[in-house]
């Protein structure tokens, strides 16, 4: 007796298996990110919180899966995260005064550079790297938990 139509079988099982693990790729790198995102933002420095509330993330498919990215959307985002925390613990207060008396620098002149989310002194320059460096510490942990096969 032969068998008819094992060959659609077979083609439908491989995309059923195909997008299963294509949503379990996207649901990791999205728990990756979270994390990530959750580290970064303890690292982040607040002076008004428009830096932090800034923040989102993004997945998108690649041809070898799937890839994503943490990121900050204020203008000055870079600027910040590039900086080499030379005023860290300093007050925030003006930097000097222009030719025509106008002070400047200082934000909002509220707490210290580099105050974290809870206005202590936690937040430090590099900080989406530094809390992605964290995050990379459970990564396997997270693979684990979302490629493991239920019994």
């Amino acid at each position: 007796m032969s068998v008819t139509g094992i060959d659609q079988v077979r083609g439908r099982f491989n995309l059923l298996m195909g997008q299963a693990q294509s949503e379990k790729t996207e649901r990791a790198v999205t728990e990756m990110l979270i994390l990530g995102g959750q580290y970064s933002s303890e690292l982040t420095p607040v002076d008004t919180g428009n830096l932090l509330r800034s923040q989102g993330r993004k997945v998108w498919p690649t041809e070898k899966g799937m890839a994503g990215a943490v990121y900050y959307g204020f203008k000055y985002a870079g600027y910040i995260h590039d900086l080499t925390g030379k005023l860290k613990g300093l007050p925030r207060g003006h930097f000097g005064k222009t030719r025509a008396g106008v002070e400047f620098g200082g934000g909002s002149l509220n707490g210290r550079y580099w105050d974290g989310p809870g206005g202590d002194n936690t937040a430090e320059p590099k900080f989406l790297v530094k809390g992605m460096e964290e995050m990379a510490k459970e990564a396997p942990a997270i693979l684990k938990k979302i490629y493991s096969v239920d019994e």
